[in-house]
């Protein structure tokens, strides 16, 4: 635990500290803001070079490998997740499964 020490005046020790902490506050969020500006950058150039961002990949590209399992329905599907959502959606009330 500190102790009290009658010589030094806390008064101007808490504003250096104080003035202290707001330097770095200050360079924190220009390096924050620089940082955005930055990542704004790649994005346009990778926007410029490579088109639109997040293109779906065509169906050819997809390997459909999750097949429904469900009589007469002949759907495919390249996850699983999907393949679970058509069976929620599709045969929710079909018994012949």
């Amino acid at each position: 635990m500190a102790t009290f020490d009658p010589k030094k005046d806390y008064f101007v020790e808490f504003w250096k500290k104080y003035i202290e902490n707001e330097v770095l506050v200050q360079n924190y969020n220009s390096t924050i803001n620089e940082i955005k500006k930055i990542s704004k950058k790649l994005y346009k150039l990778e926007r410029k070079r490579y088109g639109k961002l997040g293109r779906r990949r065509p169906d050819n590209e997809l390997g459909k490998f999750h097949e429904c399992t469900f009589p007469n329905c002949s759907k495919k599907y390249a996850y699983d997740s999907s393949l679970w959502l058509h069976i929620k959606r599709k045969h929710k009330n079909d018994t012949s499964h």
